[in-house]
């Protein structure tokens, strides 16, 4: 098997394809895209992808490997570089605040798919607020997560961070009011040239006609 048969399939917009796709170029993994429409998933996808999620990474013509987590870190394994820090527990600390990470995605997607009130969506914003608040703490001085380095932490807040325009135009307040180094740390992340290669253009206002198409509160807020 050689990398230059790597080939990602996922949504345009998915966040999770978006820490593959970033994976690969900090890495310098050759690869190819194939974009799918969420609503109409070709039949074939669920022959790839058992839970008929994206992204899915065929790492040869017949060997397709599913869930974004795993994929990532098969690459960082594959790779002559580092993608995580060399100490054991460094390590476990920085997959611990992913997971943190995939959960705080986890409440945007509530708001984005599910919430269907004012209340409910304030209530959504404050566990964001309140979770955003806890991971400053966490923060080196930058201009990354652990200092200077880019990590595979940093690829995956850099798809958590990417929400933040779509979300301040429904927000009652400024999400990273009280959080300076996240601040900064989104900053970093929005001008490394992995993070934005990894969506296409007009990234912020596909995002927001692709939000105002679902049936949740916020949609009808951006209608």
């Amino acid at each position: 098997m050689t990398t230059s048969q790597f080939h990602i399939i996922g949504h345009k917009l998915c966040p999770y394809v978006q820490r593959a796709v970033i994976t690969m170029l900090e890495l310098g993994i050759p690869f190819y895209r194939t974009e799918i429409e969420l609503n109409n998933k070709p039949d074939w996808l669920s022959e790839l992808s058992p839970t008929g999620k994206v992204p899915v990474l065929m790492v040869d013509q017949t060997t397709a490997m599913f869930e974004s987590t795993v994929i990532s870190e098969y690459l960082q394994e594959i790779s002559a570089q580092s993608f995580h820090p060399s100490d054991a527990l460094d390590r476990g600390l920085h997959r611990a605040w992913i997971a943190y990470g995939d959960q705080i995605r986890d409440v945007i997607a509530t708001i984005i798919y599910r919430t269907q009130t004012e209340t409910e969506q304030v209530e959504a914003f404050g566990k964001i607020a309140g979770m955003f608040a806890i991971l400053d703490k966490q923060v080196s001085e930058g201009p990354y997560f652990a200092g200077s380095q880019f990590q595979l932490i940093d690829a995956v807040y850099a798809t958590v961070f990417r929400f933040l325009p779509a979300l301040g135009l429904l927000a009652p307040t400024d999400l990273l009011a009280a959080c300076p180094r996240l601040r900064r740390w989104s900053h970093a992340l929005a001008n490394r040239s992995s993070v934005v290669s990894a969506v296409p253009d007009q990234f912020d206002e596909r995002l927001r006609l692709f939000i105002a198409d679902q049936s949740s509160f916020a949609a009808v807020q951006l209608r």
